[in-house]
């Protein structure tokens, strides 16, 4: 007696995906105690220092680092992450090689670098006024600013920006 085949048959059955286990861990990432979810198998994030400067290390698909030290110090980077992860690197010496041909920028929150770049958009063309909603989104900035003991006079000017740089006016 001849046995039936099913078309369903011909189809192999979807492959099934097991979730990531993540872990958490304690870093200094951001200049301040910052809680971190890895996957199981990455390595715990490891603080080197590299020219003077300290540097969170954490493994991922690539390694990426994250400044250790307060809003405004030296980094790699102005946003205090940088991702290494095209640079085809697989140790703390190689990141390390690599960090030293960056020069080192004060690094700051992303609001902050929001703030800096709105007010640059706005000196570099008088112009354009601001908003309602883009003058309420600089106060909550500058407000924030304070709150975490940022000084607005020490945020220099993007990179982009042309022009005098004026003192932020306290009122």
């Amino acid at each position: 007696m001849a046995e039936q085949l099913s078309m369903f048959g011909l189809f192999e059955p979807e492959p099934v995906y097991a979730p990531v286990l993540k872990r958490s861990v304690m870093t200094r990432a951001y200049g301040r105690d910052t809680l971190m979810t890895i996957p199981d198998e990455n390595p715990d994030p490891e603080e080197i220092e590299v020219n003077g400067i300290k540097t969170l290390i954490v493994w991922g698909f690539g390694p990426a680092v994250y400044a250790v030290e307060k809003p405004g110090s030296l980094f790699w980077s102005s946003t205090g992450f940088w991702s290494l992860s095209v640079a085809n690197i697989r140790s703390n010496e190689e990141i390390a090689a690599h960090l030293v041909s960056r020069k080192p920028v004060p690094w700051w929150p992303l609001y902050v670098n929001m703030w800096r770049d709105d007010r640059s958009f706005f000196l570099r063309n008088p112009s354009v006024k601001e908003s309602p909603e883009q003058s309420q989104r600089q106060a909550e900035y500058i407000n924030r600013m304070f709150a975490e003991g940022i000084d607005p006079n020490a945020v220099d000017a993007p990179p982009q920006h042309k022009g005098a740089w004026p003192l932020y006016q306290y009122t």
